[in-house]
């Protein structure tokens, strides 16, 4: 039986639909076996392991000779498995026998056979990268093809929201139920919008610090406030200098507002992929 959505069983029937005008949309590797092959057995989990990994890359479609004689002698097989690749109607390449997945690999490759791009992965490394547009642009062509991927749509209103595009954010958490408002990334973005609301007065807190600059309250309380209006590289720079103080300080108090930070900023923030690192460091120190 197949083991996925992307692995067919074949015959005579259903050939020209699946495989020969199939190929013209998607490249099919074309598996011929036999129930009582020994290689054939080796060789199906590494097919259908890959036909998972590419997700789509390729269709894999068995077609078992002993129940299907016709198409093999069409093909020529002499002996299973054999293996055909077929792009656009016609045979593209192909092996006999069992081979690995490195070598199948790199049929597929050859051929110009690759996984489809993985866009939210692509959208995690471009906000690493301090590339906000780009991380939006990356998650909206993945919402095309995925409109009900709950996490990817709380993802896009976090990084409009980090943008400042408040209606855009808006627009996106409007759209989710108040389950999945829940998501980590839909409440750290209803954080960010709540605190662009908010007229935080920061000269207290300044005056505070600057009358005590070794204060670790006084640091928490204004890199709190910095988090909050948006001033979040200055903000992390007062709450790491607080736990580099003393991180156990008031129950833990720095190593709370940093985690807390993390969390309205994001995993992939280049902020928080910094600070977290430090924090590590210190936390082993």
């Amino acid at each position: 039986m197949p083991a996925n959505a992307h692995v067919i069983d074949v015959g005579y029937e259903n050939f020209q639909a699946e495989v020969l005008e199939g190929s013209r949309a998607q490249p099919v590797l074309l598996d011929f076996w036999a129930s009582w092959c020994e290689p054939c057995k080796k060789l199906t989990p590494i097919l259908e392991k890959l036909a998972a990994d590419y997700n789509g890359g390729f269709r894999l479609a068995k077609v078992d000779i002993d129940r299907w004689p016709e198409l093999a002698q069409a093909f020529g097989v002499q002996s299973v498995p054999t293996v055909v690749l077929i792009k656009q109607g016609q045979i593209a390449d192909g092996f006999m026998g069992l081979q690995p997945e490195k070598l199948i690999r790199e049929l597929l490759a050859r051929q110009g056979v690759k996984p489809p791009r993985d866009l939210m992965a692509a959208a995690r490394e471009a906000q690493a990268g301090g590339d906000l547009e780009g991380a939006v642009a990356l998650v909206r062509e993945h919402l095309e093809n995925s409109p009900e991927d709950v996490p990817a749509r709380a993802k896009l209103a976090h990084l409009l929201a980090l943008l400042g595009d408040v209606e855009g954010s808006e627009l996106e958490l409007s759209q989710l139920t108040e389950e999945e408002l829940t998501h980590e990334w839909a409440m750290a973005a209803r954080k960010l919008l709540d605190s662009r609301g908010k007229v935080i007065d920061l000269a207290p807190l300044e005056a505070e610090l600057e009358r005590r600059p070794d204060s670790i309250p006084a640091q928490l309380a204004l890199g709190r406030a910095l988090i909050e209006s948006g001033a979040h590289e200055r903000g992390m720079e007062l709450l790491f200098a607080a736990a580099q103080r003393d991180l156990r300080f008031d129950d833990s108090a720095p190593r709370k507002a940093l985690l807390e930070a993390f969390a309205q900023l994001g995993d992939e923030n280049p902020l928080t992929l910094s600070y977290r690192r430090r924090l590590s460091v210190l936390l082993c120190s």
